[in-house]
């Protein structure tokens, strides 16, 4: 495949979201239509049947804001983020939670209150946050964190009862 069809194919998927992509995106799209009747024709029916929101440049201060504005993707993109460290700040928080439990209590039985903690407190808390994780992260982050729950799950007492010695 030569280097035009590419960049033809890949202006076939990028048109419907055309208004959403960056400038230099843009350009590129704009110098293919210039060469390509079917795409040109693609981009004409697409801003006829869905008109853009982006507001026209009149110089309003309001307009530039929504122009401004974060679009959709990158919007996602920043709740992912966002929900990402709020499951791994929730993950240390009911770790730390454990550790103190045991720290506190520790005339007890030494492994057996911290093992007991970590199976009935952390392993729903890392079932539920798991499944969540793989539906938003299926690539490296969701391997990462379920690598580091199984390690929590198997080693997290072994570890407090090393650092408390």
């Amino acid at each position: 495949m030569d280097e035009q069809m590419k960049i033809h194919k890949l202006c076939n998927e990028l048109i419907p979201f055309y208004d959403e992509v960056e400038e230099s995106t843009k350009e590129i799209i704009e110098e293919h239509i210039e060469q390509c009747s079917d795409c040109k024709g693609l981009l004409e029916s697409f801003q006829t049947s869905f008109p853009s929101d982006v507001p026209t440049q009149s110089g309003d201060a309001s307009q530039e804001e929504e122009v401004t504005s974060i679009k959709p993707f990158k919007t996602l993109i920043h709740f992912k983020n966002i929900l990402f460290t709020f499951l791994i700040l929730i993950r240390f928080l009911v770790l730390g939670l454990i550790a103190n439990n045991w720290v506190n209590n520790v005339n007890l039985e030494q492994g057996a209150l911290l093992t007991a903690d970590l199976i009935l407190l952390y392993f729903p808390f890392v079932a539920l946050t798991n499944g969540v994780t793989f539906m938003f992260y299926r690539k490296m982050g969701f391997w990462l964190v379920l690598a580091f729950d199984i390690l929590m799950l198997l080693f997290f007492d072994n570890l407090i009862v090393f650092l408390q010695k």
